[in-house]
């Protein structure tokens, strides 16, 4: 049972270290070449360098997190906030990249006001906006810990206590699996996306000679609610909604 133990504690220590050091670890000389650019003040070569880092694994934070980077420095606001809201949705929890979210939003030109949402979209929005890849990998290693310790008790004959470890980590588990549900159909239900053309006309329905409602520039970001196959609807923090060309954005 001693075994069971050891192995259960070297598993979670490979995650938390394999998930930690995974990001760096990818294409060193790709890597290199567009820090080195970075650092030679070469923004677009290190922009098309950090983006062909997060097209080949798009779970890569830091590739997005300093794609963004880039585009801030080269005033693309737009596709500076589209780069870092794809960090941020890898890792909810860095206070880094909220810090260069909030920073690139300040430089919109639509600043909007949002709707007052209701008290249970408020809540599943603030919940899973702070859940991430490594958010649920930390939930499932503590997971595992409760069930290995349950179970090595039970063997131990200590079975009241193991008892209770095994039902905290099968609730931790039940609950996992359906916060894990419930965010895939959140987010499924509530795409957002950003735009990136510098002056976009929304237009009434999806055709180029539709009434234009009003006009949308780089950086704002949407809900999308309906799509064609060359125009996308959108609804805004204010309730506007309309139609755009979907060339002129880019989905999360």
């Amino acid at each position: 049972m001693h075994q069971t133990l050891s192995g259960f504690a070297s598993i979670l220590l490979l995650l938390a270290f394999g998930l930690h050091n995974a990001e760096a670890a990818v294409a060193p000389d790709a890597w290199d070449r567009a820090e080195a650019a970075y650092r030679d003040q070469d923004y677009a070569r290190a922009a098309a360098l950090y983006d062909s880092l997060a097209q080949s694994d798009p779970q890569q934070a830091l590739a997005w997190y300093n794609l963004g980077n880039c585009h801030y420095r080269l005033k693309n606001i737009g596709s500076a906030i589209w780069s870092y809201r794809k960090a941020q949705i890898l890792r909810p929890s860095d206070p880094d990249i909220a810090h260069n979210v909030q920073r690139a939003r300040a430089l919109a030109v639509d600043q909007l006001v949002p709707l007052r949402q209701g008290w249970l979209e408020r809540q599943m929005r603030w919940l899973f906006e702070r859940l991430g890849p490594l958010e649920y990998a930390g939930i499932t290693g503590l997971t595992s810990l409760l069930l290995g310790i349950g179970i090595a008790l039970w063997g131990w004959e200590r079975r009241r206590w193991g008892l209770r470890l095994i039902a905290l980590g099968a609730l931790f588990g039940g609950l996992t699996g359906m916060g894990a549900l419930f965010d895939r159909s959140w987010t499924a239900s509530n795409r957002t996306g950003v735009m990136i053309a510098a002056r976009t006309d929304v237009r009434t329905e999806p055709a180029p000679d539709a009434p234009i409602g009003f006009v949308l520039h780089e950086g704002t970001e949407f809900r999308l609610v309906d799509r064609t196959d060359t125009w996308w609807a959108l609804r805004l923090e204010d309730g506007k909604v309309g139609w755009i060309p979907r060339e002129t954005a880019q989905l999360l």
